[in-house]
C-alpha cells in the first residue's frame, strides 16, 4: 500500500509539471531577432547616431531605466538617471531590434518606435509600419482586426504544421482585458503572439457580454 501511495504522488506530480509545460508561455527572443526590455532594465539612446542600446560609451549618451509603478495598470515608465520621468506612451512590452526600440500596447494591439528630438530633448512615438514589423516576423501570419468578417477568421494550417500567427489592431478599437482561449495554441510573452499547433478554435475574449469576441477557426480546408 506504501509503495502504491508512492507511485500515485509520483505520477501525480509528473502530470502536474506536464500540464504547467504546457500553458508556459514561449520566449519571444527565442524565436526572434529581438532583446526584450524587463523592469529595471537599462537602455540606452545615443543622440548623435540615433541609436538605442543596452550600454554606450558616446559622450552625449542617455541612460533610462525601466519601470513598472504600482496602480499604472503595468503600464512602463521609463526613467533618468536622476529618477526624473523620461517617457510613458502607455506601452508595457519593449524590445530592441537593429538599434531600434519598438513598444507594443498590448490593449490597442499596435507597435510603436521610439524616436527623440534634440530641439525639445523629448521622446516621442511613431507609428510602426506594417511593413517594418514584417521584417520582424518574417515567418509569421499577421492578422488584422479589419480582416474578422462578422467576428471571425479562418486561418488555413497545413496539419502537424505549426503556424505562428500575430494579432496587429487596423482600426479605432482597444481591447482592454481580452485574453486568448482554446487549447490548440502556445502563448508568446508578447501578447497577441501565438503558436497554433492544432485545428480548433481560438477565441479573443472579453468577459463582459456587452463586448464583441473574436474567433480565429482554424482548418486545413
Amino acid at each position: 500500500m506504501k509503495k502504491f501511495w508512492k507511485n500515485f504522488v509520483l505520477t501525480a506530480l509528473t502530470v502536474s509539471f506536464c500540464t504547467l509545460g504546457a500553458y508556459a508561455q514561449r520566449n519571444f527572443d527565442a524565436d526572434f531577432p529581438t532583446d526584450t526590455i524587463y523592469e529595471n532594465n537599462q537602455v540606452v539612446y545615443t543622440p548623435s547616431t540615433e541609436l538605442w542600446s543596452f550600454s554606450s560609451v558616446a559622450e552625449d549618451k542617455i541612460t533610462l531605466t525601466k519601470k513598472i509603478s504600482a496602480g499604472s495598470g503595468s503600464y512602463s515608465e521609463f526613467v533618468y538617471s536622476n529618477n526624473a520621468p523620461a517617457f510613458s506612451f502607455g506601452t508595457g512590452f519593449e524590445f530592441l531590434y537593429h538599434d531600434k526600440l519598438i513598444a507594443q500596447d498590448r490593449y490597442a494591439l499596435k507597435f510603436y518606435s521610439v524616436s527623440y528630438d534634440p530641439e525639445t530633448k523629448t521622446f516621442f512615438r511613431k507609428d510602426f509600419s506594417p511593413k517594418k514589423l514584417k521584417e520582424i516576423f518574417h515567418d509569421v501570419k499577421i492578422i488584422q482586426i479589419s480582416q474578422f468578417k462578422d467576428n471571425k477568421y479562418h486561418l488555413r494550417k497545413v496539419p502537424f504544421r505549426p503556424v505562428k500567427i500575430l494579432l496587429v489592431n487596423d482600426t479605432p478599437e482597444y481591447f482592454y482585458k481580452y485574453q486568448f482561449y482554446g487549447d490548440n495554441f502556445e502563448t508568446y510573452n508578447l501578447f497577441g503572439l501565438l503558436e497554433v499547433n492544432k485545428m480548433g478554435t481560438i477565441e479573443f475574449h472579453h468577459p463582459a457580454p456587452e463586448y464583441r469576441n473574436l474567433f480565429i477557426n482554424v482548418s486545413p480546408f
